[in-house]
């Protein structure tokens, strides 16, 4: 029976979304300048809904549907507002016909590959990364541990003196550099080269479309899907669900409560890194080692090697 009502609701709220899309874009004024009632005929319910689509957003519910309503309305207006931006933007998309007919024909599918082929990317990204970067391969060998490696590391605090213990603190609470580090490495990465705004665009799209809990103005939300953003400002403009957002676009791997709580691994890998910098630590198959040693201490009594989980 609940499979049932699911099912139920998840209809209800997709027929309830075409339903209003379709009424909002039949109700909009026609426009008095000749290029602004051309982008307004662009702008069909399957257009817009292609957005939508593309997202990869899930309607299950009639919240979803009137967050995704409150969307298209605020697109309508960023496309509508600002001169030029739609004509722009067909052409980051790929649009290739000059008549409306031809255009409205080609935008749904190039929206949807737009989604399709940013969402790609950006795992091939997240794979040369993981490769590559020593911060992202003991992000993802550590993954299934976070917890456990953030009470370890909690408690070395505590137990450090208060000079390491402070800058090893100050190294998990920077969101600006680990967006920056992304930002660093993903502008080097020839797949970023190829994709270019296309790539920004698609990214900007998922999270706009999926993320709640923060608003852009008009000119953001143009600037988003021109593919103007790079990814060190869209990171640090982010709530925590929408770091978690990208990360697992990035990582598909990666645990799903990690959505809600994308700073936690964030933050225990920057520390460890920051250990291993100053070789106050090592990372080996697996696990983190103190170096006791080079810190000029005396281990506690406590195991000093968290083994794989």
């Amino acid at each position: 029976m609940s499979t049932l009502n699911h099912t139920a609701r998840t209809v209800a709220a997709r027929y309830y979304l075409h339903q209003e899309v379709r009424r909002l874009c039949a109700s909009r004024p026609r426009v008095a300048s000749r290029e602004g009632e051309r982008v307004r005929r662009e702008l069909t319910p399957e257009v817009m809904l292609a957005f939508i689509e593309a997202s990869g957003v899930r309607v299950a519910s009639m919240k979803v549907a009137f967050d995704m309503i409150n969307k298209i309305k605020q697109l309508w207006d960023a496309f509508t507002s600002v001169q030029g931006a739609w004509d722009k933007f067909k052409h980051v998309v790929g649009v290739k016909a000059d008549s409306m007919l031809g255009a409205v024909k080609e935008l749904p599918h190039k929206i949807m590959d737009l989604g399709k082929k940013g969402k790609e990317l950006l795992h091939k990204l997240g794979v040369w990364l993981t490769e590559h970067v020593p911060f992202f391969r003991i992000y993802s060998e550590a993954r299934g541990k976070m917890p456990t490696l953030n009470t370890y590391l909690l408690k070395l605090v505590d137990y450090l003196p208060p000079r390491i213990a402070s800058a090893l603190k100050a190294a998990g609470k920077s969101a600006r550099d680990f967006a920056t580090m992304v930002d660093h490495y993903t502008e080097k990465h020839p797949v970023s080269a190829i994709a270019g705004t296309a790539a920004s665009a698609a990214l900007f799209a998922a999270i706009w479309l999926n993320v709640t809990e923060i608003s852009w103005d008009v000119g953001d939300i143009v600037k988003g899907f021109l593919g103007m953003y790079s990814f060190a400002e869209l990171l640090v403009s982010l709530p925590e669900a929408g770091v978690g957002l990208v990360l697992t676009l990035m990582f598909p791997g990666l645990p799903s409560r990690y959505l809600l709580n994308a700073l936690l691994p964030v933050s225990v890998t920057l520390r460890i890194l920051w250990l291993v910098g100053k070789s106050y630590a090592s990372w080996e198959r697996d696990s983190l080692v103190i170096h006791w040693e080079k810190l000029g201490m005396e281990p506690p009594n406590a195991p000093l090697l968290l083994a794989p989980a």
